[in-house]
């Protein structure tokens, strides 16, 4: 159905363009439409006017009366079309009973000031009365004119006019089309630039741009250069820390290692889970300073695959079933170690928890793609679910773990502009959804 205000919050510019120059041209063809055929009517009315003025002047000239008081008409009109039978010009002088005719008429009895003419013409009568001094009677000078080829000029020019008006207004459209096509190119070619940006064939954006759009690549670049120094920075810094921490750590293991059996047991744990943690960190930030900044994609449907076989042997006996329902074709932007990291702990929680099945599908929602992982376990209260992704917060101190899995999945899909909600599944179980950025939709 017709929706005029979407119509006008179109975003796009070259549509936008386009839009503001039909208008415009319907416009200007709806106000000729009513007022051009008019003002020419005028025209060509007046025009005829004044014609017939002319002849009622050059006839009244030669109107005159005989000795015996007989009406004359001395010599002949100047336009050959009074003299031409039914030509549709014709003019009747009376003066009482005396009734002269022009021989356009060709002697037939036609009275012309009631607007007899041959053929039915249509008359147009123009009139004067005069009165000479010497004669009492008053002579009444009618000129008339056929309509009907006025109007077919009118209607041929009126036909000229909206067909030369239509040809201005379609040539107008392409001019604009073509010129919104030449003045918005350089934002494709921005777009383009973007692309190539995004896919790490370049690290800047190196074109030739209007002064208009210059500024804004400008600021791109620097915002893009000020990103990679912020990302290594952070890198360093992170290294730096991990590695700093490495070494007091080495010293309470070797401390620890001077303690009795049963608090060394206790200590070594913590220790453990402490320098888990170092070398996580300190591998993230090895992989950030390899990876390229912006150009991500990976595989959503071979990263559960892989994931499934170590977790299938981890748990072998639980005889967990991993059902992958995504196709190897769709690409996420998303790094895939990133992918890999978040997938991982959220597959880990439902081999933790899941009665016998994990069942893994996708659904397209725009230019993201939101993952669902559907286990049939005893799953969670809806005032759980938002506790569970707090930092650290764990439901079941029985089970191993840190309570960091939920919080660092949407640490990493927040930086991808992505989203982790819980749900309760189908099978009453948990049902996480992943949404993350698509490189390509596949239909």
């Amino acid at each position: 159905m017709f929706n005029l205000p979407e119509l006008f919050r179109q975003r796009s510019l070259r549509y936008r363009i386009l839009l503001a120059g039909f208008i415009w041209f319907s416009l200007i063809m709806l106000l000729a439409t009513i007022f051009l055929p008019k003002a020419l009517h005028d025209y060509l009315d007046e025009q005829m006017t004044e014609q017939a003025s002319l002849h009622l002047d050059e006839l009244s000239a030669l109107v005159d009366f005989s000795q015996q008081g007989e009406l004359l008409v001395q010599g002949q009109l100047s336009d050959p079309r009074f003299r031409k039978p039914y030509s549709g010009w014709y003019w009747q002088v009376q003066s009482g009973s005396d009734v002269l005719r022009s021989r356009s008429l060709w002697d037939a009895q036609f009275d012309i000031t009631r607007g007899e003419a041959p053929d039915d013409q249509d008359l147009i009568l123009n009139e004067r009365h005069l009165t000479f001094s010497s004669q009492a009677r008053p002579i009444q000078i009618t000129v008339a004119m056929d309509s009907e080829p006025t109007e077919q000029t009118f209607e041929l020019l009126t036909n000229g006019l909206m067909l030369a008006l239509l040809a201005i207004g379609i040539s107008s459209m392409l001019l604009i089309a073509l010129q919104s096509y030449w003045s918005l190119r350089p934002m494709s070619t921005l777009q383009e630039d973007l692309k190539r940006v995004h896919e790490g064939k370049i690290d800047r954006l190196c074109g030739q741009y209007p002064d208009e759009v210059q500024p804004v690549v400008d600021d791109l670049n620097r915002l893009l250069f000020h990103y990679s120094e912020l990302l290594q920075r952070a890198r360093h810094h992170t290294g730096n820390l991990a590695h700093a921490l490495k070494t007091p750590l080495a010293v309470i293991v070797n401390e620890t290692a001077t303690l009795p059996k049963s608090q060394q047991q206790v200590l070594n744990l913590a220790l453990e889970q402490l320098q888990n943690r170092i070398n996580y960190h300190l591998g993230r930030a090895r992989m950030a300073g390899s990876s390229k900044i912006l150009a991500v994609d990976s595989c959503p449907a071979d990263i559960v695959d892989s994931l499934a076989m170590v977790f299938e042997k981890a748990y072998a006996s639980r005889d967990i079933v991993v059902i992958n329902e995504l196709d190897d074709r769709i690409r996420v932007a998303v790094e895939v170690r990133d992918l890999e990291e978040m997938l991982g702990n959220l597959l880990e929680n439902a081999f933790k928890w899941a009665a016998s099945q994990i069942r893994v599908y996708a659904e397209q929602i725009d230019t993201s793609l939101c993952l669902f992982i559907d286990d049939d376990g005893p799953g969670l209260l809806p005032a759980q679910m938002d506790l569970v992704l707090q930092r650290g917060v764990r439901l079941d101190e029985q089970t191993p773990g840190s309570g960091l899995g939920l919080n660092i999945v949407r640490d990493i899909v927040t930086s991808y502009r992505g989203a982790l909600t819980l749900a309760t599944g189908p099978s009453g179980g948990l049902q996480v959804r992943l949404q993350v950025p698509l490189v390509s939709p596949v239909s």
